[in-house]
């Protein structure tokens, strides 16, 4: 809350109990109506705030009337204490023509009002700067930040202008040069134009105050209503912040003036109590007048914080996955998820609605909500490993219903079939990749060993299980290159050796002593067979 703004009435307040009107003008030099023209403005700004940003003629002429009529009401003498004495104006509140503005200088167009230009280039900003007809004044290097002075040429309803103006990308904040302290006045209730000299440091807010009060009737007559002076006490409450879509309600209380008092905030409502919910910061005031015409105004602000940010993210499908983190964001409060977990980061591993509130360091709290579906991987099976002859067929089935099906061959059909007579004799991978309606995706893989039928070839091992030493028989009915592979249970081959062996018998030794106990696979590949042994070294 500011200082009230308190109107100091004497103990012997002087009051006129029949009207004295006396005949007057409105009609005056350029000269004189140059002088007040910026007071019915600024009247016209006070009493019609949302009358936009170009202050209506007709408004403003008609205040200057008045204006006039009480400047030329030379034979009431109270004329010439407010228009000769003191020589009273409006206090420069509100402002009408600078505006201080914060700027972003990352933002290009920033540079030229940098450099003294008074259009930047930005489509939104010089269309008010014309518009308005408004003019670069300064541009300021402060510690905390860049700041632009801006004036505007012609008197302007500047609440409104500054929206705009904090509504454009790059300017960080926008707000009347305002006035400071406090001063002489002319208010304007409607009905009566009152006249106030204010004393006893007035920088501060002036400590007492002296109001005239005239008012102005047909053919800008003039009536001396009476002058006042001791102290009209009105309080509007500590500033207040909420947060944004929230309201507050504000609370007006008057003393040491004379009862009924009638109340009349900024908003236009009247009364002692009003409820607002600014989507903005917003200072609010209010005018008390008591049953004598005594008026005092306060202000109360109202600082609005925004929502803390809060995204979840989109809902989300997962294929075959234990967990998955959901996270609120750090920086903030606290947090509260709907199964009452307090952390910032919640695992779930079944599917539903999930949804958090966050607060920040303002009380302010905001939510969201991400749906979460868990799906299950598609089940492929391929069959267990199979061995067949080249003149056997074979036909693998990855099963039906699925939407894509992707085979290690290329092919993309439910079914691949395998003719022992078109492969190489030996040993083969078939691998598929199924995908479901839910974009789920598995696969399976099976070794088809393939042999040749004719018989021409056998092989004889042992002992079997061998302690290290395992005698091979080669028998052929011919002359033909073995290759010979001997791979463990992971799959990696130990020990390989190419040999040719002779038509009928061949023998061979094969020394394992160097490796440990345990099973082991023989492989033996020619160019018209593939043989497969398993032994055990104890």
């Amino acid at each position: 809350m500011k200082r009230a703004l308190l109107i100091l009435i004497a103990f012997n307040i002087c009051f006129i109990s029949k009207a004295q009107w006396v005949e007057s003008s409105c009609v005056a030099p350029d000269s004189i109506k140059n002088l007040y023209l910026e007071d019915a403005k600024r009247l016209a700004v006070r009493y019609y705030p949302n009358s936009g940003i170009i202050i209506p003629e007709n408004i403003y002429l008609n205040i200057l009337d008045l204006l006039l009529a009480v400047y030329n009401s030379v034979d009431l003498p109270a004329r010439d204490l407010v228009v000769e004495t003191y020589n009273i104006h409006t206090f420069p509140r509100p402002v009408m023509h600078e505006m201080l503005i914060k700027v972003d200088t990352s933002y290009s167009w920033v540079k030229q009002w940098e450099k003294g230009e008074n259009l930047t280039g930005n489509p939104d900003i010089d269309t008010l700067m014309i518009t308005y007809n408004l003019e670069l004044k300064r541009f300021y290097n402060w510690r905390i930040g860049q700041y632009v002075l801006i004036r505007a040429i012609n008197a302007l309803n500047l609440n409104p202008l500054i929206k705009l103006f904090n509504s454009i990308q790059g300017v960080l904040y926008a707000g009347p040069n305002s006035a400071l302290g406090d001063g002489n006045d002319i208010e304007f209730d409607g009905y009566r134009l009152i006249y106030s000299y204010g004393y006893g440091d007035c920088p501060a807010g002036c400590l007492g105050r002296t109001y005239w009060a005239f008012q102005v009737g047909l053919e800008c007559s003039v009536s001396y209503a009476g002058s006042w002076s001791y102290p009209l006490i009105v309080d509007a409450g500590k500033d207040k912040s909420i947060c944004y879509g929230s309201s507050v309600n504000l609370n007006v209380s008057a003393s040491n003036g004379i009862a009924p008092y009638t109340m009349f905030w900024n908003t236009g409502d009247t009364g002692p109590s009003i409820t607002v919910n600014p989507l903005n910061s917003t200072t609010y005031f209010v005018t008390v007048t008591d049953a004598v015409g005594r008026i005092a105004i306060d202000e109360v602000s109202v600082d609005v914080y925004s929502l803390p940010s809060i995204d979840l993210g989109a809902d989300t499908a997962i294929c075959n996955e234990d967990t998955i983190t959901l996270n609120a964001g750090d920086g903030f409060k606290n947090y509260k998820w709907n199964n009452s977990s307090e952390n910032q980061t919640l695992n779930v591993n079944t599917s539903g609605e999930y949804y958090v509130t966050v607060t920040d360091e303002n009380n302010c709290s905001n939510s969201d909500t991400i749906n979460i579906t868990f799906h299950q991987l598609p089940l492929v099976d391929l069959g267990r490993d199979t061995t067949i002859y080249t003149n056997d067929e074979i036909t693998l089935n990855a099963g039906s219903n699925y939407s894509v099906y992707q085979w290690n061959n290329g092919s993309t059909n439910q079914t691949f079939t395998i003719n022992g007579s078109l492969v190489v004799i030996g040993e083969h991978k078939y691998s598929v990749t199924v995908t479901d309606k839910n974009n789920c995706s598995n696969s399976d893989t099976i070794t088809i060993i393939v042999k040749n039928t004719t018989g021409s070839f056998e092989i004889k091992l042992y002992p079997n299980p061998a302690n290290s030493i395992i005698n091979i028989d080669f028998v052929t009915k011919n002359q033909t290159k073995i290759s010979l592979s001997v791979v463990n249970i992971e799959g990696k081959v130990i020990y390989s050796k190419n040999f040719e062996i002779d038509i009928n018998h061949f023998p061979e030794i094969l020394d394992l002593s160097n490796f440990p106990k345990g099973l082991y696979l023989i492989k033996f590949q020619g160019d018209t067979f593939f043989e497969l042994k398993k032994v055990i070294l104890f």
